[in-house]
C-alpha cells in the first residue's frame, strides 16, 4: 500500500468552524468519489493558542504507485484538487509519500 499525507492550513479568514465543517461535509465526499482510493483519513488538529494554524492532516491510501498515479490522472481527482483552495491555503499544503512505520 501506498499513503500519501497532505498537511493542511485553514483558508485565510475562514473560522474553525467553518474550515472544518467544509472539510468533513463538501471536501470529504467529493474526494471519496477518486478511483483506486483505498482509504482516506482526514486527523483534525485541535487548536492551541501557541502552536501553528495548521488545520489537520489528511492521508491517502492507494493498492501501489501506480493505481495512484491513475487515480490522480482522473476528473474526480482534478474536482478534489480544485475543490482544496475553497478551505485551504493551498501554497502552505504540504503533501508526500510516507513510510508508516507502527511501534506499539
Amino acid at each position: 500500500m501506498v499513503q500519501l499525507m497532505y498537511v493542511i492550513t485553514p483558508k485565510a479568514g475562514m473560522n474553525r468552524a467553518d474550515f472544518e465543517r467544509y472539510w468533513l461535509e463538501v471536501h470529504a465526499p467529493i474526494v471519496k468519489k477518486i478511483p483506486h482510493l483505498k482509504r482516506y483519513v482526514i486527523n483534525l488538529f485541535q487548536p492551541r493558542a501557541d502552536g501553528p494554524a495548521i488545520g489537520g492532516v489528511a492521508e491517502q491510501w492507494f493498492e501501489s504507485l501506480d493505481t495512484m498515479r491513475t487515480a490522480f490522472g482522473t476528473a474526480e481527482a482534478k474536482s478534489a484538487r480544485d475543490d482544496i483552495q475553497n478551505f485551504a491555503e493551498v501554497a502552505r499544503t504540504i503533501a508526500g509519500l510516507v513510510d508508516e512505520h507502527s511501534v506499539v
